[in-house]
């Protein structure tokens, strides 16, 4: 027998009713379900407006009992950045430079002044010179190490092996 052929018997149609599909469609179903949709979608546009009518007597409340530094409006048109962050950060650094090699007043009434960075570091290696020029002596009658001594105190990188011109790239 070929697959194609129908298998089992084929059954007459029971008198008064149609052997196939009706081509008739439930008009009035369709029309109440659509009707439910609006209903439903006009309710929750309703529902939606009352919450947000109760959310907004709620803010305007809350706005009312702030104290008044909360209460100043902010500007927010947009952000506020800086138009060339570049020129800005070299104009700082020129003024910090030129704060740190001028002479001025920090507070007059105080008589505090500042002075030039190259003068104060001058000044603390002469207030501080006597104490790294003459060390003290051991009971061996040798120096004892001077702090900043680099030969007392070595420094890791003076611990390292020297590079030859060869090495340029690479790491100790």
């Amino acid at each position: 027998m070929p697959d194609n052929q129908p298998q089992g018997e084929v059954m007459p149609p029971i008198e008064g009713e149609r052997a196939h599909e009706s081509t008739e469609i439930a008009a009035k179903s369709i029309v109440l379900f659509a009707l439910g949709l609006v209903v439903l979608g006009v309710a929750v546009h309703f529902a939606l407006g009352w919450v947000m009518g109760r959310f907004a007597g709620q803010e305007s409340r809350i706005a009312a009992s702030r104290p008044p530094l909360f209460a100043a409006a902010v500007d927010s048109s947009g952000p506020h950045l800086q138009g060339d962050p570049a020129a800005d950060r070299i104009r700082a650094q020129k003024q910090q430079l030129e704060r740190l090699s001028s002479y001025g007043w920090v507070d007059r009434k105080a008589k505090i002044a500042r002075i030039p960075i190259d003068r104060a570091m001058d000044l603390v290696a002469e207030s501080s010179a006597p104490e790294l020029l003459s060390p003290e002596k051991t009971d061996a009658g040798t120096a004892a190490p001077v702090p900043g001594d680099r030969e007392a105190h070595p420094r890791p990188a003076d611990r390292l092996p020297a590079r030859s011109p060869g090495d340029q790239g690479a790491k100790p």
